[in-house]
């Protein structure tokens, strides 16, 4: 019994490998027939590309000498030459695309002629013209001589035309037919291989329950991993708990020496302590920068009704005090409300309107532009300024935990706050990427899925 399935199998496996040979060779010939088919259509479209800049680069010349009799303005002549020049190049590239068709090269040759006959048309009448010979150039122009080679020259490219558009329906007549063969003999490849299913069942099966098993593997192997990534974050949560305290004792005794030493201290003495103090705030807004990530991603989403348009002026007028003084012009378009949590969505806004403010803070008059438009399935939002921008190789790098593409001392900041806005965001499933150009601004985008905005 076995060795006689081991016989079905061989023959099956022979059958099937005969049926694809056949296939493989005949699609090898559609493949190239095809192939040739899109060479010639381009050749096609590039004779008609050619005949056309011919005529339009004539046709512009006409214009301009229209414009010129009618006005006597030289500006209608600033083009004439080269317009002449590029219809004459047209018509070299079409010999050479033509070139081995008899017909067409008869044609082209007819075609120059007609081409020279113009452009000596147009330039007599604009040297009339030039001489002061007003009317005689307007006389000659009326008379119709130049719309009767012009009339000529259309007839001339529209048999051209018309001869290659014959080639191409041929060729593609001939493309179909070869497909319309491949496609029966596929057709009966496929009811010879339905033969060996029955054999490729047992197989299929044994290959599901391994995946079933390998699946199960991934699942206790994801979970391994999300309580590591949820221990992660509770350890980096209580590191940053607990190095408040003694962060709190340098501050603090920093502070003591300078007020008990007050006098005694000489200028790098004070200079010392000011870089702790200095050093120490820096690293209390580091921690809370920390906490507040941690909480981001341990907290769940509070959803409730928030207005993004009302959501977005609270915090305008909470930064007040960065753009007091300032020239900021704010373009903010509609903004719709949303089913999300309001306070991690104010970080968003408070973060990205935050560093447009800042970055642009070495412009005489900054504009932040907000706003938000549909795209596939979901809400994209905006946030755009006209600062300092960043080198796009490292767009990115900007959302991740400590990455700055400025100097602390440019720029003050954490490096957290844009990796806080792609966490907030990844968790009301949207995304977040970053646009920008140095000295040229920067474009900050977020999404949301349609499904938890007003839009329906």
């Amino acid at each position: 019994m076995a060795a006689k399935l081991e016989t079905k199998i061989a023959i099956g496996a022979l059958l099937t490998a005969l049926v694809i040979a056949a296939v493989c060779v005949l699609s090898y010939w559609s493949v190239r027939e095809a192939d040739e088919t899109s060479r010639l259509v381009a050749h096609t479209y590039e004779v008609l590309t050619q005949l056309e800049a011919a005529l339009g680069n004539l046709t512009e010349a006409e214009a301009g000498t229209r414009g010129y009799l009618l006005a006597g303005e030289n500006s209608y002549l600033e083009t004439q030459e080269e317009n002449f020049a590029n219809a004459r190049g047209a018509l070299d590239g079409l010999a050479k695309s033509i070139r081995g068709n008899a017909v067409q090269e008869a044609r082209l040759a007819s075609l120059r002629q007609k081409f020279e006959q113009k452009i000596a048309f147009l330039i007599e009448t604009t040297q009339l013209r030039q001489s002061g010979r007003e009317e005689s150039a307007r006389d000659l122009f009326a008379a119709g001589r130049g719309r009767q080679v012009m009339d000529e020259l259309r007839e001339i490219a529209g048999a051209m035309e018309g001869s290659e558009r014959g080639l191409l329906e041929e060729r593609q007549r001939r493309a179909a037919q070869s497909v319309g063969n491949t496609t029966k003999i596929v057709l009966i490849a496929g009811m010879i291989n339905a033969l060996v299913l029955a054999l490729a069942w047992m197989t299929t099966r044994q290959e599901m329950h391994t995946r079933r098993q390998l699946e199960g593997m991934l699942r206790h192997d994801a979970q391994e991993l999300t309580a590591l990534n949820e221990e992660l974050e509770a350890f980096s949560y209580s590191v940053s708990h607990d190095l408040r305290a003694p962060l709190r004792h340098i501050s603090g005794f920093a502070d003591l020496l300078r007020q008990q030493l007050g006098g005694q201290l000489d200028e790098k003495a004070r200079r010392y302590l000011s870089v702790i103090g200095e050093s120490s705030h820096h690293m209390g807004v580091l921690i809370d920068e920390l906490l507040a990530f941690a909480r981001v991603g341990r907290a769940e989403l509070q959803r409730s009704q928030v207005d993004l348009a009302a959501l977005v002026q609270t915090v305008i007028r909470n930064l007040h005090a960065s753009v007091e003084g300032r020239d900021v012009e704010w373009q903010i378009g509609a903004l719709p409300e949303v089913q999300a949590d309001a306070g991690l969505l104010r970080q968003v806004w408070a973060n990205l309107i935050d560093n447009a403010l800042k970055y642009t803070r070495s412009r005489s008059g900054a504009v932040i532009e907000i706003g938000s438009t549909p795209q596939d399935g979901e809400l994209l939002f905006y946030v755009r300024d006209n600062g300092v921008g960043f080198d796009p190789q490292y767009a990115g790098k900007l959302f991740g935990v400590f990455q700055r593409l400025h100097q602390t001392e440019e720029f003050e900041g954490t490096g957290i706050g844009l990796a806080n806005v792609r966490r907030v965001i990844q968790k009301h499933g949207g995304r977040t990427w970053a646009e920008g150009q140095v000295d040229a601004g920067a474009t900050f985008y977020f999404t949301l899925p349609l499904g938890i905005t007003g839009l329906p």
